[in-house]
């Protein structure tokens, strides 16, 4: 069954630090369970329609352009010769590892509108690297598919040994105009991804041995099954109560199976 889990970042959604605040919770939150090889893809799904709209691009064109985009279809984008072609395949050549990425979109003459999201990604992306300098953080300024009702900055949680996304998030409206940022992690896809430790294995601990004994063994990691009783045979007593070891003479003892 499908499961997730989110948090919301109402109201105070508009300054750049709240997008970057919601994407450092969200890789925090994931790598304090121990998933190793994270990476956050930071992109800007509306930036495209933007362009288009911008450079006054005709209805049905835009259509076609954004189709292609959303396929990464580079060679569609030249073939449509729009005013926003080249301006829509920069997009697609900027994807990858954040920092040169920036880069080829700082270099890049964006029309208005896109030229403030420009930006506002390059702030998110810097608020980020400072704060999570070993998260590895990608962009792909051009990727809209899955967040067709964010309004800004977006993002996805991937890991090596992931099947898929941990987690997406972004900006959006939430009720009328009330600015709102996010983000939601897919705790199945969570919970095959990391890795769970061994089950801790049971001593039993037979009737009248000392508090500090028991202790001592859980701070070692050991599940006590406690005698209440006392019993003629603790051996039998721990393999009926499927205890892996017991405690006699002052040492661990392993069952024989």
């Amino acid at each position: 069954q499908f499961c997730a889990v989110g948090v919301e970042l109402i109201g105070a959604a508009k300054a750049v630090m709240a997008d970057a605040e919601v994407i450092l919770l969200a890789a925090e939150s994931i790598s304090e369970l121990g998933i190793q090889g994270l990476s956050v893809d930071i992109n800007v799904p509306s930036m495209a329609d933007m362009i288009c709209k911008e450079l006054l691009v005709s209805a049905e064109l835009s259509k076609k352009l954004l189709a292609a985009i959303n396929r990464k279809d580079a060679a569609t984008i030249t073939e449509i010769a729009s005013d926003a072609s080249e301006l829509l395949a920069g997009l697609l050549d900027a994807a990858g590892p954040a920092v040169p990425g920036l880069h080829r979109m700082d270099a890049m003459d964006l029309p208005g509108e896109a030229a403030l999201l420009n930006q506002r990604l390059s702030e998110v992306v810097n608020l980020v690297l400072e704060e999570a300098p070993d998260l590895t953080v990608t962009i792909d300024p051009a990727d809209s598919r899955g967040f067709e009702y964010h309004t800004g900055i977006s993002f996805a949680l991937f890991a090596r040994s992931a099947r898929s996304e941990l987690g997406t998030g972004g900006r959006y409206l939430a009720g009328g105009d009330e600015p709102a940022t996010g983000f939601t992690l897919f705790t199945d896809i969570i919970m095959d991804t990391i890795v769970h430790p061994s089950p801790a294995q049971r001593i039993y601990v037979p009737f009248g041995v000392a508090v500090g004994h028991r202790k001592r063994l859980q701070g070692m990691g050991w599940v006590t099954v406690n005698g209440l009783i006392p019993e003629d045979n603790p051996t039998v007593e721990a393999e009926r109560l499927e205890c892996s070891h017991v405690w006699l003479d002052s040492q661990i003892r392993k069952l024989t199976q």
